[in-house]
């Protein structure tokens, strides 16, 4: 889709708005910027947008949903318009916190909102490695649970660790792997060969990191 920028934030939903607040905030080091009686919304650090994180109160954890920012006002109608042909629209919102008028769509899943898919991971980015490590230090020293410590990943070759928020969802601090500039790059292929590299330094991933996301599925 030559008319996406970049993705512009995500929802989050949480069964633990106050505690999952505390961790964003006070361990992640994200900046509160609105709140409401049921969400907050959240920057991180270096980011040129307004909010990029919106924290829901709900009854189980999950993705409310994914926003997409896209090149230009003419782009998103476009955009709007093709989503439409193929009828997978689902209408225009007025906007929230941090952007203004938005169009709604299913994806080829058909996932749309009010029913949302499980999310296995939302990453966050930082500059350096040394960062990533220093996360995992800030994490035991807070109690979070870490699910995979720092290692490398064997495609991307990005540094990273995954651990879980209080809410229950799995989040990754990553680092590395190659930049996308190209508005519309050539798409890449990884093979069976590459994913057979698995994890760099032999490090071997929980089970759970294949079967858990959120919301948990006997909760669906």
């Amino acid at each position: 889709m030559a008319n996406v920028a970049h993705v512009g934030h995500a929802e989050l939903l949480t069964p633990e708005l106050v505690a999952s607040q505390r961790f964003f905030v006070g361990v992640l080091g994200m900046t509160v910027v609105a709140e409401s009686a049921n969400a907050v919304y959240l920057r991180g650090y270096g980011q040129y947008q307004r909010t990029d994180l919106k924290l829901s109160a709900a009854s189980v954890a999950g993705l409310g949903h994914l926003g997409l920012r896209m090149a230009s006002g003419p782009a998103l109608e476009r955009t709007a318009s093709e989503f439409e042909a193929a009828g997978r629209g689902r209408g225009w919102i007025d906007g929230d916190v941090g952007h203004g008028r938005a169009f709604r769509f299913e994806d080829p899943s058909g996932h749309v909102p009010g029913a949302p898919p499980r999310l296995h991971h939302l990453a966050f980015w930082v500059d350096t490695r040394e960062e990533v490590l220093r996360a995992a230090d800030v994490f035991v020293d807070h109690g979070v649970t870490i699910e995979v410590p720092p290692a490398q990943h064997g495609i991307g070759s990005s540094f990273f660790l995954y651990a879980y928020e209080p809410g229950g969802n799995r989040i990754e601090v990553t680092t590395g792997a190659d930049f996308v500039y190209d508005p519309d790059p050539e798409t890449r292929t990884w093979t069976a060969a590459d994913q057979a590299r698995g994890v760099g330094w032999g490090t071997r991933f929980p089970d759970s990191w294949r079967t858990y996301g959120t919301p948990p599925v006997e909760s669906r």
